[in-house]
Parts: structure tokens; C-alpha cells; sequence
């Protein structure tokens, strides 16, 4: 069926079945990189919603850590960056970035009952 569909692309007119297994080889690779990148489109929607979702999630953190009062917010940095410390990161590579990051993971594992 193929061949025939394809005939054009194999010059026209078919004389001979000794090219059927070059000609299956070619269809299968077509139809395998159909698959691949309908496969790759996949994992691009699926790493776009995981993307999504850590958004949402560092936002609702972020939210939990601004209703924080002062005090508990510093001790959250503090916290932060003594942990920093202990993973044997020097004080000059600790920038607002990663130290914001740390915090964050701290409002998750002490507030995780209010993330719903």
C-alpha cells in the first residue's frame, strides 16, 4: 500500500520487489520519527506544566514568606544562610538568589500544612 501511496517518490512506475525491505526500511524510519517528535512535543508540554506548577508553588512560598512578620523573616534568612554555610558554601558566593532559595525551601518544610 505504501509503495503504491509513494510511487512518485520511487520514480513513478515499480518494476521490482527487490526494493520492498529498502522501501519498508524508509517507511518505518519516517513513522519512527513521526513518533519521536510527536514524543519530544509530549515532553515538552509535560516540562511546561511542571513549570507551571513550580511557579504556582514558588509564589504561594513566596506569599506565605511576605505575611511573615519581621522577625520570623529574618530568622527564616539567617536559618538560610547558616545552612548555606554548613553545605560548605563560602559567605561571598552567598547571593540574594540562592539565599532566597534556601529561605523558600525552609517556608515549605515549616509551613507545608498551609500550602494546599
Amino acid at each position: 500500500m505504501w509503495i503504491l501511496r509513494n510511487k512518485d517518490q520511487l520514480g513513478g512506475k515499480i518494476y521490482s520487489l527487490g526494493l520492498l525491505p529498502k522501501v519498508i526500511g524508509q517507511a518505518l524510519e519516517g513513522k519512527g520519527s513521526i513518533r519521536k517528535r510527536e514524543e519530544r512535543a509530549q515532553e515538552v508540554r509535560e516540562i511546561g506544566l511542571d513549570s507551571a506548577q513550580d511557579e504556582k508553588r514558588r509564589r504561594r512560598l513566596t506569599e506565605i514568606y511576605d505575611a511573615l512578620s519581621a522577625g520570623n523573616r529574618e530568622a527564616l534568612t539567617a536559618k538560610a544562610q547558616e545552612k548555606l554555610r554548613q553545605q560548605g558554601i563560602k559567605p561571598e558566593f552567598l547571593l540574594d538568589a540562592l539565599v532566597r532559595a534556601e529561605v523558600l525551601r525552609l517556608v515549605e518544610e515549616e509551613y507545608r500544612g498551609t500550602l494546599g
